[in-house]
């Protein structure tokens, strides 16, 4: 609130707050919806001893379907009010390591494998578009 401009926002990373059971990510997303500009959805499973792992997209203890919610709420409610950008650019996780990319290890980054990047990406847009279907 000290400098507001559209230009003053915030990357939402499910996966970094996800990672604290404590943190209530729906509250967090209606919250600071307005000044969400970019989102790098990804789960994590957490433990009882509080240690996690990453998990996959659509598994794991964020309720990812939920999260997806409020995403898909917010660009409905930055297109009615038709202010700033509407659209919220999304980034999968790392993505696992899958079929064609065991042979390509050396050609990419860790963790940035082509095949699980993709299956990710396709996961997150399936549930995006199932949510919009359902609200529209």
């Amino acid at each position: 609130d000290c400098a507001p401009s559209p230009s003053n926002g915030l990357t939402f990373c499910s996966g970094s707050l996800g990672a604290v059971a404590s943190n209530d990510l729906i509250k967090m997303l209606r919250d600071f919806g307005p000044y969400i500009h970019f989102l790098h959805l990804r789960n994590v499973s957490r433990k009882a001893d509080g240690s996690f792992y990453e998990a996959a997209h659509l598994e794991g203890s964020i309720p990812m379907a939920k999260v997806m919610l409020e995403v898909v709420r917010e660009q409905i409610r930055r297109h009615k009010t038709d202010k700033g950008i509407m659209a919220i650019p999304i980034r999968p996780d790392h993505g696992h390591v899958l079929l064609d990319d065991k042979k390509r290890m050396a050609d990419f980054y860790p963790g940035y494998s082509l095949v699980g990047r993709a299956k990710g990406m396709a996961e997150l847009h399936g549930l995006e578009q199932g949510i919009r279907e359902m609200l529209l």
